[in-house]
């Protein structure tokens, strides 16, 4: 996968997205409003909720034999994809609603408030159009970058979203539709395809493999334009990371400190971050 050294670092970690944002916040006495709230409280608490519904899926597939699948229990896979799409959706308009709060005030009352919307707008930033956001985000950013390249997945997970939540919503044809139980069922066994995709769980590794990369580089924007906008005090942070119980005994003592200061460690069982390594494991 190309975004593998976005969300791992060099120590082969998966990186903790927004690790850093609270104490940046509180440092730089950045007042959070009611209604902000809920998006910067979503970006500490999504990593966690993607792998209960990791291990979730990881359990559901595991059920596959090579001769039936009679054990697989498609009503919660079915239900379980499902969540993973939506979840994805809110996560992405949470990060437009940060994203878009960092920027700076000129150019932030300008900007649209969904993600489709303030996505294709930084897409087309540039000389003569939007100037003053192609400063911020000019061609060579890569959260942007990532906007550019993965604008056609970013497209069909938009509309799968609608598709299941609005399908007679919209007097518009689709592109991408939600399978039926039945197609579900057909595209366990590779006999059909899945969202655009052969099997359930390539399907399912490249969103949450883009996912996480969507994750890194909008937390890796926001801290710099943090930065950029509060230069001092200087803060210690660095990339957080997650690990396995018991990976970092965090009592030993050394003359040297077993990471940067300021780094955010996240410790989680190993059945949480192995539902997780399941989907982002090379197929």
């Amino acid at each position: 996968m190309p975004y593998e050294n976005v969300y791992r670092n060099p120590q082969g970690h998966l990186r903790l997205p927004f690790a850093d944002l609270p104490m940046l916040l509180h440092v730089h006495e950045v007042r959070i409003s009611p209604q902000e709230r809920p998006a910067l409280e979503n970006m500490f608490q999504f990593l966690s909720s993607v792998m209960i519904l990791a291990g979730r899926l990881r359990s559901h597939l595991s059920r596959y034999e090579e001769d039936t699948w009679v054990n697989v229990p498609f009503d919660a896979l079915f239900l379980d994809t499902q969540a993973v799409v939506l979840f994805l959706r809110q996560f992405m308009e949470d990060v437009a609603f940060v994203v878009r709060a960092v920027l700076p005030p000129g150019v932030r009352r300008q900007m649209p408030a969904g993600f489709t919307d303030l996505a294709a707008r930084i897409r087309a930033a540039g000389p003569g159009r939007d100037e003053p956001l192609a400063t911020v985000l000019p061609q060579t950013d890569p959260f942007r970058q990532f906007l550019v390249i993965e604008e056609p997945w970013l497209q069909q997970v938009k509309d799968m979203r609608d598709d299941i939540c609005h399908r007679t919503a919209y007097g518009r044809l689709r592109t991408a539709t939600f399978p039926s139980l039945l197609d579900l069922i057909r595209a366990g066994g590779s006999t059909a395809p899945f969202a655009s995709e052969a099997d359930l769980r390539a399907y399912l590794c490249g969103l949450l493999q883009r996912w996480l990369a969507l994750a890194c580089l909008a937390s890796e924007f926001v801290r710099r334009r943090i930065h950029e906008d509060h230069p001092v005090p200087q803060l210690p942070v660095a990339d957080g990371f997650i690990v396995r119980e018991g990976e970092i005994d965090f009592t030993v003592s050394s003359a040297e400190p077993q990471f940067p200061p300021g780094t955010t460690v996240m410790t989680v069982s190993a059945a949480s971050l192995e539902g997780l390594e399941y989907f982002l494991a090379s197929l």
